[in-house]
């Protein structure tokens, strides 16, 4: 008895997609072609790149095509009064 090995299975998860990853996934289903801003604006969701980089990485979302977009900035500016 002292000889026996003991061989422990490792269990594997199947990797499922979180809920945030689910809803990119079925939006850019039915969006194909939209950028990461258009896509989150469709769902009504701000989705991050962080947000998809398993989804880039496990090959069930292309990122490798480019679109050039208009966009207008947001800043904040001093405002100058004269004090009397």
């Amino acid at each position: 008895m002292a000889n026996e090995k003991t061989t422990q299975v490792k269990q594997v998860k199947e990797w499922q997609p979180n809920a945030n990853q689910k809803l990119f996934l079925e939006t850019a289903k039915a969006n194909p072609n939209c950028t990461l801003a258009e896509l989150s604006e469709i769902a009504g969701f701000k989705f991050t790149s962080g947000c998809i980089n398993t989804l880039v990485a496990k090959g069930l979302v292309d990122n490798t095509q480019e679109k050039e977009v208009i966009v207008q900035a947001k800043r904040k500016v001093k405002v100058y009064t004269i004090v009397d």
